[in-house]
């Protein structure tokens, strides 16, 4: 049985475990992603090459929607989930899910990088955006690294929790 967005799309528990995202925030993405999708199929072929003749939507594709394409790319960043076990999940073999997911992935972040959605990457930007807020949450996890030779700088990376020497990732 493939998975398909129409299938799923009125049990928001499995949307949100299979995505994270609501129906409506789902939908929302959705509009954006299809645009993207649209610009770059008048343009390309799924493998990458310039488009010849006028693109239209094969009877034997196996991700026919906006909707499913996005559940597809989604559902794979989510859970990180094996090629073999997506081409179980969604009908296609591991090749075709690789060619997939190397399309879709660029699409979707041509789609979050025009509705502003992708982290801040830029400190001078960051700095911007953080001036107007009074409070900032960080999660960080830290990460055991060699031992600093310099007795001052071993004291900026020593954890009294571990008694060992840790860098904090962010």
């Amino acid at each position: 049985m493939k998975l398909t967005y129409d299938k799923i799309k009125n049990k928001p528990q499995v949307l949100i475990s299979l995505t994270t995202l609501r129906r409506e925030e789902f939908e929302q993405l959705s509009k954006f992603f299809e645009q993207e999708w649209r610009t770059y199929t008048q343009q390309y072929t799924l493998e990458g090459k310039p488009r010849d003749r006028k693109t239209s939507v094969s009877t034997n594709t196996v991700l026919r929607t906006a909707d499913d394409r996005l559940l597809f790319i989604l559902y794979h960043l989510k859970g990180n989930t094996i090629q073999e076990l997506m081409g179980i999940t969604f009908e296609m073999k591991q090749a075709q899910v690789s060619l997939w997911i190397k399309l879709l992935s660029k699409l979707l972040r041509n789609a979050l990088d025009r509705q502003g959605y992708l982290p801040v990457r830029k400190v001078e930007h960051l700095k911007k955006v953080l001036e107007k807020e009074t409070t900032v949450l960080l999660d960080a996890t830290e990460r055991e690294i060699q031992r600093p030779s310099d007795n001052e700088v071993q004291k900026e990376y020593y954890s009294g929790k571990k008694s060992i020497i840790l860098s904090k990732i962010m």
